[in-house]
């Protein structure tokens, strides 16, 4: 599908001073000011920020008062239980509290609910299974904020409750002997940002009483080795990397390019990854393989495999991630392929501003994934229900039109449960209320919906000329690394560009050029591009087209060069208007 291209305005007065101010081109000002950095001090944290910019974790409500119950726990060998959620983030915060409390001497477990049976957070059945084996102190990762009627139940059972999370929530707070979370109405913590494996390094750097993360001293390289997890979860969790998150993943990501822990030695070797590694492999290889045992199997692989000392044992538990991964994989085509079918079938699109699809033989562990693809494909709000029973497990995708968590708060008299944010969320429902559900929550769109909000828009950063892709210029855009929420790689375009001879098909799916521009040949690669039946005007050497791309440093064999990674593509007929064109 076309995209509409967005382009930035600029802000010239503001991208001057931080191009002054830091001594920048005025392209990277103006990336800068296009991600929300309008002062000198803001953008150099963003460009610069180190560990040793990160806050204390004191600030966190309640964390010394959740310090203290933990070390009496150690102290008297009380048996505490870490209950987190079955994604790569609640995996990562695990296996970062399960080490922590493990070398202090703690008796320390872990549960991850099913994510099929019982769902996202702390569960009562679980709770009372604890107190049964003994537990007393149950510490949460990455879930509790909402769990009222959970916390109630531990006071009742006379267990202490420490919840660690980074959630927003509604109205109560959940009555636990300590509630960790940054979003608290009474937090000071100057940054709300933290994915849920953020606030459990923050609570294992508090109860090892490290005051920064550098690697003098044997507990700070315990604490820097963790960063390899951190990175893991924040970025597969696609939190907003700025502020302190950007630097977790940042430098997260250089203790994971040297790892030495065997899970993710295994899982590397595994997916076939080698050298530098990036934001990328976190959401595309490593993440999608532990997550897979989660949807399909038993999440507690994941962290088995992230706290594995045993080469053997770990590379077993990759492989087995892998297959998952793979199994995962094929049900989700099975689905996506059926689940279009029907929407060719039975959706108007022209009067269905939202899909709602409910099917008996769809996974509730993939259906999420699934509700991305028809998002990308379709551009409009999904939600895809798998009936089990009698109840129906949904999971929704929307994006910047339409706000998912507000629609369904509207509408929660018609589901048993709900939760989520703006982009993504999850219900269950009686399966004799989805039609009246789908009436409804189409209705409500069509009240903020309108037909423009259902063509793609690509978003792109400025304008430039093929003179100005220079080394400098891939080098400055480096600094941006690594992308994700609130910080997207770079987009330009450039008109008027000649194809220099017919792009070559690589893979059946992505499509190789030799483009000409301002008398420059650059070499360009558009994935997934081979599979757009709207660019037949590609097939002719000599053809003019505009431009969005990524420029980035290309090294094969040693060599570097500077290759175009193509966002979209059109004939240069369609673009007449030049007000945009940026001039540094």
């Amino acid at each position: 599908m076309r995209k509409k291209w967005n382009i930035f305005p600029g802000a010239p007065h503001i991208e001057k001073e931080l191009s002054q101010g830091l001594g920048c081109s005025p392209i990277l000002a103006r990336l800068l000011t296009r991600r929300g950095f309008t002062t000198v001090s803001s953008a150099k944290f963003f460009l610069h920020g180190s560990l040793s910019d990160l806050h204390s974790p004191q600030l966190l409500p309640d964390i010394e008062k959740a310090c203290l119950r933990i070390r009496r726990a150690i102290d008297k060998g009380e048996k505490i239980l870490i209950y987190g959620d079955y994604d790569v983030d609640g995996q990562t915060s695990i296996a970062i509290l399960m080490d922590t409390l493990k070398g202090l001497g703690g008796d320390v477990s872990y549960y991850i609910p099913n994510r099929v049976e019982e769902g996202y957070g702390l569960k009562e059945e679980p709770i009372q299974e604890a107190k049964e084996k003994g537990v007393s102190l149950i510490i949460t990762v990455d879930c509790g904020s909402t769990a009222v009627k959970e916390a109630a139940l531990c006071k009742d059972l006379g267990l202490d409750l420490i919840i660690t999370d980074h959630h927003e929530f509604r109205d109560e707070m959940p009555d636990a002997l300590a509630f960790i979370n940054a979003h608290r109405r009474d937090s000071d913590y100057p940054d709300k940002g933290l994915a849920g494996v953020g606030v459990a390094f923050k609570l294992a750097q508090a109860l090892l009483g490290v005051s920064t993360c550098a690697r003098e001293g044997i507990e700070d390289k315990r604490l820097y080795s963790y960063l390899d997890l951190v990175a893991l979860g924040t970025i597969a969790d696609v939190v907003p990397l700025q502020g302190e998150s950007r630097i977790f993943a940042k430098e997260g990501l250089k203790v994971l390019t040297e790892t030495q822990r065997a899970g993710l030695i295994a899982l590397k070797e595994v997916a076939g990854v080698k050298g530098k590694i990036r934001g990328y492999h976190v959401g595309f290889i490593f993440g999608p393989r532990l997550n897979a045992a989660g949807r399909i199997s038993d999440a507690g692989l994941g962290v088995q495999l992230l706290l594995s000392k045993n080469k053997s044992e770990a590379e077993g538990i990759a492989r087995l991630l892998d297959g998952y991964n793979r199994e995962r994989q094929a049900i989700e085509k099975k689905i996506l392929s059926h689940a279009v079918s029907r929407i060719d079938k039975e959706i108007n699109l022209k009067e269905e501003s939202v899909i709602v699809l409910a099917d008996k033989d769809w996974h509730p562990g993939v259906i999420g994934i699934v509700a991305s693809r028809l998002l990308d494909k379709f551009y409009r709000p999904v939600i895809l229900i798998a009936l089990k029973e009698d109840i129906g497990r949904g999971s929704g995708r929307s994006f910047g039109g339409f706000h998912l968590f507000q629609a369904l708060e509207e509408l929660k008299s018609r589901l048993v449960s709900f939760g989520g944010h703006r982009y993504a969320a999850g219900l269950n429902i009686l399966p004799q209320e989805i039609a009246n559900f789908k009436k409804e929550i189409n209705s409500l769109a069509r009240t903020t919906f309108t037909e423009e909000d259902t063509v793609p828009v690509l978003d792109v950063d400025a304008e430039i000329s093929f003179t100005d892709i220079e080394e400098p210029l891939v080098d400055e855009l480096a600094l941006l690394h690594p992308h994700g929420s609130s910080n997207p790689g770079p987009v330009f375009i450039s008109r008027d560009i000649e194809v220099v001879e017919k792009p070559r098909l690589v893979g059946n799916r992505h499509l190789k050029f030799f483009l000409r521009g301002n008398g420059r040949l650059i070499h360009a690669i558009g994935f997934g591009l081979g599979n757009r039946e709207d660019l037949n005007f590609l097939k002719r050497a000599g053809a003019k087209i505009d431009l969005a791309y990524l420029p980035e440093e290309n090294n094969y064999l040693g060599i570097k060069s500077i290759e175009l990674k193509i966002k979209d593509v059109t004939p240069s007929s369609l673009f007449r208007g030049r007000d945009n064109l940026y001039k540094p």
